[in-house]
Parts: structure tokens; C-alpha cells; sequence
């Protein structure tokens, strides 16, 4: 019985010990948490978390400059020669907001009466807008009586060969071909 009392005093050292250890690695461990300059760290200084932020400023900085590049270089020279290049200070149509040109346009086709070329261009300008696709695809089938693989290819506007889907042309694309072909009918006339 005598060893059994022994042996319970000596866990119980031990246990005590082990505890005394682990608090003291805890308290280490707050200490250098505390006083670290880690930026990595839960607890960084204003002037890493300033650092920071400034590295992530011309990272974006440097991203968009290269999306504007990369935008610049996608655009061909006949969609260029087809639509216009929009600038506040010499457009008067600038009142009239896409939203407006496509209700202009639904109008128009609602009468029978061909669109004003002014306000498909009002509507092709960049920036989101859902009905696009629909209503260029709608001025086809009912001024121009073509639906399907109708579309050429950007650059070959004057040529029969290789048609698109008007469901798989690029808006750019199908925009240009409805001015032309608007261009071609009121010439026409």
C-alpha cells in the first residue's frame, strides 16, 4: 500500500510539472505574438498594414493599365469604321440613354418602320445592358428578313462566305452588321 502512495505522489508531481511547462511555452508564445512585426502575424503594425495595402494598390494599378491595353489591341479596323467613337463634347444624342434608344427601336418595329441608325449606335455603346442581342436580332428578322447563320465574320462584311449564328456572334460583330445593313437599305432609298 505503501508503493501505491508513492507511485500517486509521483503522477501527481509530474502532472504538475507538465502544466508548469505548457504555461510557461503559453507565455512565450504571447510575448513574442505581442512584440512580432510578422506581417504574416494576427496583430500587424499600421505601418505593415499601410505597406500592404499600397502593394496591393499597383498591383491593381498595373492590372486594369494592361486590361486597357489588351482592350485596345482587340478592336479591328472595320468595326472601328462602322461605329463611331462617342466623346460628351460634340454628341448631342447623349441625352438619350441606351435604355431609351432600345425602347426607340422596339417603337419603331412595333410600326413597321426601319430604326434610326442613331439609336442602334446609342445602344452599341460599351456597358452593360441585357436586351442588346435580342433587339439587333429582332431589327434582323423584321427589317431584313434574316434569322440563323446570317452573320459574316467582323471581317468580312463584303464577302458570302463563313456566316455566323446571330446567337453565337459576338455583339460587336452583329452590331456591325446591322448598321451596314441599315446603311445599305437607306442608301438604297
Amino acid at each position: 500500500r505503501r508503493c501505491e502512495r508513492e507511485w500517486k505522489r509521483s503522477v501527481k508531481e509530474q502532472a504538475l510539472q507538465s502544466l508548469d511547462a505548457k504555461n510557461a511555452r503559453a507565455k512565450a508564445f504571447r510575448k513574442d505574438t505581442q512584440s512580432s512585426s510578422n506581417p504574416l502575424s494576427f496583430t500587424p503594425s499600421a505601418e505593415i498594414m499601410e505597406q500592404l495595402r499600397a502593394k496591393r494598390s499597383e498591383q491593381s494599378k498595373r492590372a486594369f493599365q494592361k486590361r486597357l491595353m489588351n482592350s485596345n489591341s482587340t478592336q479591328t479596323s472595320e468595326m472601328i469604321k462602322l461605329r463611331r467613337h462617342y466623346t460628351k463634347d460634340d454628341d448631342d444624342n447623349y441625352d438619350i440613354s441606351p435604355v431609351q434608344a432600345i425602347l426607340r427601336i422596339d417603337m419603331a418595329l412595333d410600326h413597321k418602320k426601319l430604326p434610326s441608325s442613331s439609336d442602334v449606335e446609342i445602344m452599341l455603346r460599351p456597358g452593360r445592358l441585357g436586351r442588346r442581342r435580342a433587339v439587333l436580332k429582332r431589327i434582323l428578322n423584321d427589317c431584313f428578313d434574316l434569322r440563323g447563320k446570317c452573320v459574316p465574320p467582323s471581317g468580312d462584311i463584303g464577302n458570302e462566305r463563313g456566316f455566323l449564328f446571330v446567337t453565337k456572334a459576338s455583339i460587336d460583330e452583329l452590331g456591325s452588321f446591322v448598321l451596314a445593313k441599315m446603311s445599305e437599305r437607306v442608301s438604297k432609298e
